[in-house]
């Protein structure tokens, strides 16, 4: 008589429920990171928006426009521990700071330079986007 039996031992299960985990462990793995990666990638995309819809408007605004004055010191063009101005945009309840200083007659006479930081809290440090732009008189 043949005494054979059909179907797997429970060490042949416990080695694949091992394999299986570790494969399933390393595909979440991967998951966790393409997500973060995809909320810093959002994140970067809105402040830049943001910074392309703020310099449109910069470009709109009169020279004298009261969201153009400096507030009398042009070394503060990157201190933006007491900005001179600031404004607050929310794109996907999320919450961008937006500062600006400006600094007139700068790189020269009837020019203003306007340097802009916008900010926003990701799950764990404050991001940072800054640029600078120039305004006219004429």
């Amino acid at each position: 008589m043949n005494n054979r039996r059909s179907g797997m031992t429970l060490l042949e299960v416990l080695v694949g429920f091992t394999i299986l985990l570790i494969g399933a462990s390393s595909i979440l793995v991967f998951l966790v990171f393409f997500i973060k990666m995809n909320i810093t990638i959002q994140g970067k995309m809105q402040s830049k928006f943001i910074a392309e819809q703020f310099t449109e408007q910069i470009r709109a605004m009169s020279y004298r426009d009261p969201d153009l004055v400096n507030d009398g010191d042009n070394a503060d063009l990157s201190d933006f521990t007491n900005p001179d101005h600031s404004a607050v945009d929310t794109v996907d309840q999320k919450i961008y700071n937006r500062y600006w200083n400006v600094a007139e007659d700068i790189p020269m006479s009837g020019m203003k330079t306007i340097k802009i930081r916008i900010t926003w809290q990701q799950v764990d440090k404050e991001q940072v986007y800054e640029f600078s732009t120039l305004k006219g008189s004429g």
